[in-house]
C-alpha cells in the first residue's frame, strides 16, 4: 500500500467524504487565534486533533506557508491540496444543491495540483477530488458561544489526500495548487504549503 490512499478508502468506518466535511468542522471549531489554518509556523498544528486521523491545515485564500509539526506515530494524515467551502449563515435560505454547485465551480477549473513527500511526487492527483453528496453544518463542532448555529446547508468540494501513517522520523510534505476562475469568489486562489513533519515514536 502506497502512502497516498485511494479515494474510496475507509478509515475507522468513515469514507473520505465524511473526513472532508469533518475537516471543515474541525477548522471552524476553534477561536481565530487558535486556528491551525491561520497558523504561520506550525505551533498550532496539534489543536483539537483526534485519533486515528490527524488533520493538516492549508491556508485561507491565497497562502504560502511553511510549518513544522510533531505528530504521534500511527496517525493517518488528511489534508486538502486545495478546496472550497460554501456555507449558509443563520437567517439565510439556500438549498443543498445551490451550495454544492457553488462549491464545485473552482474545482471544475483547477489549473495545477502538486503533492510531494520526501522528494517523491505523486501523479494523477485529479483523482483525489471529493464532492460529498450530502450537505453538513459547518458549525457542527463549534461551541455555541463561539459560533451561532446552524450553518446549514454547507458544502465542500476539493482535492483531498489521505496519507497512510508515516514511519517515525523526519519527513517533508509539500502541496501546491491553484484555481483560475475569475468569475467566482476565491477563483484565482493559490495554495503553496510545506510541512516539516516529525513523526514521534511511541515510548
Amino acid at each position: 500500500m502506497g502512502p497516498v490512499l485511494p479515494p474510496d478508502s475507509i478509515i475507522a468506518d468513515r469514507d473520505l467524504a465524511w473526513y472532508a466535511q469533518d475537516w471543515w468542522q474541525w477548522a471552524f471549531s476553534m477561536p481565530t487565534d487558535q486556528s491551525p489554518i491561520r497558523d504561520t509556523d506550525g505551533r498550532l498544528c496539534g489543536v483539537n486533533q483526534q485519533e486515528p486521523v490527524w488533520y493538516l491545515a492549508g491556508g485561507f485564500g491565497t497562502a504560502r506557508i511553511h510549518r513544522a509539526c510533531t505528530i504521534p506515530e500511527g496517525r493517518f494524515l488528511f489534508f486538502p491540496i486545495i478546496n472550497t467551502v460554501v456555507t449558509t449563515a443563520p437567517g439565510q435560505t439556500r438549498t443543498c444543491d445551490e451550495v454544492r454547485a457553488e462549491a464545485a465551480q473552482n474545482n471544475d477549473r483547477y489549473v495545477y495540483l502538486n503533492l510531494e513527500l520526501d522528494g517523491v511526487q505523486f501523479p494523477n492527483l485529479q483523482r483525489t477530488r471529493i464532492r460529498p453528496a450530502a450537505c453538513f453544518d459547518l458549525a457542527g463542532r463549534a461551541a455555541p458561544d463561539l459560533e451561532p448555529r446552524p450553518f446549514f446547508p454547507s458544502a465542500t468540494d476539493g482535492y483531498w489526500v489521505m496519507l497512510a501513517p508515516l514511519p517515525p522520523g523526519d519527513h517533508r510534505l509539500e502541496f501546491r495548487a491553484f484555481y483560475t476562475n475569475p468569475d467566482s469568489p476565491g477563483g484565482n486562489a493559490v495554495q503553496n504549503i510545506s510541512y516539516e513533519l516529525r513523526i514521534q515514536a511511541a515510548p
